[in-house]
């Protein structure tokens, strides 16, 4: 089975209370300097 990995950054940012959680996710774009 042929596949293709997949760069991305994915990160959580808890509240600081704990009861909430925004996720972040980032794929990787060739124009992206951030991920070379």
């Amino acid at each position: 089975m042929m596949y293709t990995p997949i760069m991305a950054t994915l990160g959580y940012i808890l509240s600081p209370d704990g009861k909430q959680v925004l996720m972040i996710h980032r794929n990787k774009r060739k124009d992206d300097q951030h991920l070379n």
